[in-house]
């Protein structure tokens, strides 16, 4: 009978991991982890996903300026000597301000709906002689459409570039959010709500939420076509990001806190997101162990 209980207790142990990593992969339409060089390093790695890679835009292709960049301690992005050798969870997406590169993905209300989350880790480094006022480390592509954007926001000159501004709409969602540092990852989270003719957006800064902003009647004019990672939107001159972009992920709906802590957790031990392939293997070889022993 003893046994009977073991065998019991160990099914449901690997039941409740396996439910629990699966639960993070629930709605999650894309997700991209750099992890390959060239084309490849822009596919998306979601669970079961057959399309809606990222497309690589401007600048050159290759290990130095593109996906897969392993890390380097004397980066010189054409401005200057950075320091780009700490990785977060395997390898990034490297932007270069100079040659105006992003990552397009074709993902808009269409996909997602007008409940959606946007989840990713940056890393802000740009060139020693980089005198740009502002970086974009994503936003909608569409000129001319409702707004979604997290990017710096101060001047240079008088700010030294430290605070993050989040837009929703025409709304300065969270003003500034002063205290972060070049040269260490961040993350970022925008999580986004359609109640009736409303828009409801929250941002979390490092896992701490920085405050919920409600765009009134918004719901209507909610519309975009594309994102862009490392850029702003067409046309708007110099904000491309300078520096490393991780562990992109989006999805159509809103997560949780505490599922916004999870992806905070996860990142600041170097782990990607799981898949559920992956732990359906683990368990597999649990119960494999398991059904020897028992013999």
């Amino acid at each position: 009978m003893k046994q009977k209980h073991t065998w019991l207790a160990a099914i449901l142990t690997l039941g409740i991991v396996s439910a629990a990593d699966a639960a993070i992969t629930s709605g999650l339409v894309a997700y991209y982890d750099f992890e390959e060089s060239g084309t490849a390093g822009l596919a998306n790695k979601a669970p079961s996903a057959s399309s809606y890679n990222g497309t690589w835009v401007s600048g050159s292709f290759d290990s130095g300026s593109g996906p897969g960049f392993t890390g380097d301690s004397s980066f010189d992005p054409g401005d200057g000597v950075s320091d780009r050798s700490t990785l977060l969870a395997g390898n990034a997406l490297n932007i270069v301000d100079a040659t105006n590169d992003f990552m397009s993905v074709s993902l808009g209300t269409a996909q997602l709906g007008k409940t959606m989350t946007i989840s990713m880790w940056t890393y802000l480094a740009p060139g020693a002689s980089n005198g740009s006022a502002r970086f974009h480390a994503f936003e909608t592509g569409d000129s001319g459409v409702y707004d979604l954007s997290i990017g710096t926001a101060g001047n240079y000159s008088t700010t030294g570039r430290d605070d993050y501004s989040v837009y929703i709409g025409d709304n300065n969602f969270v003003g500034s959010y002063t205290g972060f540092a070049e040269g260490e990852w961040d993350h970022h989270v925008l999580v986004i709500t359609e109640s009736g003719d409303d828009i409801f957006g929250e941002y979390y800064l490092n896992g701490s939420s920085q405050g919920v902003t409600l765009d009134t009647g918004a719901a209507a004019s909610f519309d975009f076509s594309t994102l862009h990672f490392g850029d702003s939107r067409s046309g708007s001159g110099e904000r491309d990001w300078d520096g490393m972009i991780d562990e992109v992920a989006i999805y159509d709906r809103a997560i949780t806190s505490d599922e916004v802590n999870e992806l905070y957790n996860l990142g600041l031990t170097g782990q990607a997101i799981p898949e559920p392939s992956a732990m359906a293997l683990l368990c597999l070889a649990g119960l494999g162990v398991m059904c020897q022993r028992r013999r």
